[in-house]
């Protein structure tokens, strides 16, 4: 599987998204929105799901932090390389008393962002007032931004075909889970 875009539009991208950093006097921006994520790095997995953020920075290369079991598809679908992949552990997801945002928390605190300006996005599904909670918990040092809808996709496009790979990689799973499970076609329809 290739990324979904050449290097050069990836780079094009992330120059917008940190020149956008720069007008807010962002030092971090951590990203929440699965369908931001992809379109800024081209980043597709069946994990919209579970816990993940991508942390932009000025001097330092996106950071996708998820799920163990989705840190494959980074390599697979990005232009980011090993140092980019923090994973947490699977037994982090949906148990009582633990939260994986503390993980990802604790990895972001190895960025040095105490005393920082951290944007987040504010009013985005998938990124809970929980999680962002337990982020600004573990890193109470920075200084949280609300930087809502600074990963903005301006081209209609680009925002339609984020959508469709994302719609299209959950068709996938889905496919794959009826097939394991042996369902028919009219069981699921």
């Amino acid at each position: 599987m290739n990324p979904a875009f050449e290097l050069s539009e990836y780079q094009r991208r992330l120059a917008k998204v940190r020149s956008a950093m720069s007008d807010k006097e962002l030092d971090a921006l951590v990203i929440g929105d699965p369908a931001n994520m992809n379109w800024l790095t081209g980043f597709d997995a069946w994990s919209f799901y579970v816990p993940q953020v991508m942390l932009v920075l000025h001097d330092h290369p996106p950071v996708w932090l998820g799920r163990q079991m989705d840190a494959g598809s980074v390599a697979l679908t990005t232009h980011l390389g090993a140092e980019s992949v923090r994973p947490y552990a699977e037994d982090l997801v949906q148990r009582d008393g633990v939260h994986p945002m503390d993980a990802i928390g604790t990895s972001l605190a190895e960025f040095h962002l105490e005393g920082k300006r951290v944007g987040f996005e504010s009013d985005t599904y998938f990124f809970s007032f929980k999680a962002v909670e337990r982020l600004q918990t573990k890193l109470s040092g920075a200084i949280w931004v609300d930087a809502d809808l600074l990963v903005r996709v301006s081209d209609p496009h680009d925002r339609r075909r984020a959508y469709i790979a994302l719609a299209d990689s959950t068709a996938d799973a889905l496919a794959r889970y009826f097939a394991a499970v042996g369902a028919t076609e009219l069981a699921v329809v």
